[in-house]
């Protein structure tokens, strides 16, 4: 029972991290350069943040058993920096100078948009809602040139000024838009809910599916590679398994005839940096391929010259400004 919750704790404690060394990235970003520790600000050492670090042997709750946890905070957020900046190499878009954290740009701007994404004060009220939605839309070009493939879709929940003209709104739409783009007389995608499930199939939003991905054979009869994406942008998303879960292809066998002949890949695709192992495991076994912000990044990166991101880039700077007021794009036009 102990290493079992010794493993809790490591979680929890990585996590912490994470975040901290979000909020160092993050004022990186608003003045260019930054103590690596200043992530570790009033709000986020809060009570909550320092339960996730152990104090000295038999030490009470004193001013310097605060100060040891602060510092073995303050220590964990270097080395998830560290691991970062090793992790991601020349992708990683920041330098480190003893201390201090520079930031030097990118050429895509992704690393950036993710950041300003998972530290945004919220995500559900005004304009703060379009983090999420372009999210998705950046997420599905990357999966996109990372496979290489024929269609990328992205049909989430709810639909706004971003989408195209004639984007889908509905369920139903949402099916026939793809169903319209699959091989002739493929039969996938055709709502037809089983009696009783109308709520879940007719009436629903998008259940789970915001990025659809398939690459035809050349011959585009029936069975293609086909993946199903979830994004999911809230802090809790990381650790929830319920969420991992809604796009499971047996949740929609009672409101789609078929979904696919050939079974889905799943994927699950989020704005953070995943700094614990067993938790990036335990989301490729749960929510499918799991896609965080170094993925991501790292992928916009390495096809940069393509010149994919260069028509979303001012959208993207418009973006990140919503979270930091000040931002200055230092990377080149790609």
């Amino acid at each position: 029972m102990r290493g079992m919750f010794q493993s809790i704790d490591t979680e929890n404690a990585d996590l912490a991290a994470a975040f901290s060394a979000d909020g160092t990235e993050l004022e990186s970003l608003a003045s260019g350069a930054t103590p690596m520790e200043s992530g570790l600000s009033d709000e986020l050492i809060s009570d909550e943040i320092l339960d996730e670090y152990p104090g000295p042997p038999e030490a009470e709750e004193t001013w310097a058993a605060r100060d040891f946890k602060v510092d073995s905070a303050a220590s964990d957020v270097s080395a998830e920096i560290y691991r970062r900046r090793k992790l991601m190499g020349n992708s990683y878009p920041f330098d480190l100078d003893r201390s201090t954290l520079r930031y030097r740009g990118s050429a895509t701007l992704v690393y950036e948009f993710c950041l300003a994404t998972a530290c945004a004060p919220r995500i559900t009220e005004g304009n703060f809602v379009r983090l999420p939605r372009n999210f998705e839309r950046i997420v599905a070009i990357i999966v996109g040139l990372y496979l290489g493939t024929d269609a990328v879709h992205r049909i989430g929940d709810p639909t706004d000024d971003d989408d195209p003209p004639g984007h889908p709104r509905t369920f139903v739409d949402r099916m026939k838009y793809l169903r319209d783009r699959s091989a002739e007389n493929a039969e996938e995608w055709l709502v037809e809910p089983e009696f009783g499930f109308d709520a879940e199939g007719k009436n629903a939003k998008d259940m789970g599916l915001d990025i659809v991905v398939w690459k035809d054979f050349p011959d585009r009869r029936v069975g293609r590679a086909t993946m199903i994406g979830q994004c999911a942008c809230g802090k809790n998303d990381i650790t929830s398994d319920a969420k991992m879960r809604e796009n499971l292809p047996e949740r929609y066998a009672t409101s789609l005839r078929r979904m696919t002949w050939s079974p889905p890949f799943r994927f699950y695709a989020v704005p953070f940096h995943l700094p614990n192992d067993a938790r990036f495991k335990k989301m490729h076994s749960t929510g499918g391929l799991a896609l965080d912000r170094a993925r991501l990044s790292m992928i916009a990166e390495v096809v940069a010259n393509q010149g994919k991101f260069q028509p979303l880039r001012q959208t993207i700077v418009e973006l990140i400004r919503l979270v930091i007021p000040n931002f200055q794009v230092l990377a080149p036009t790609v």
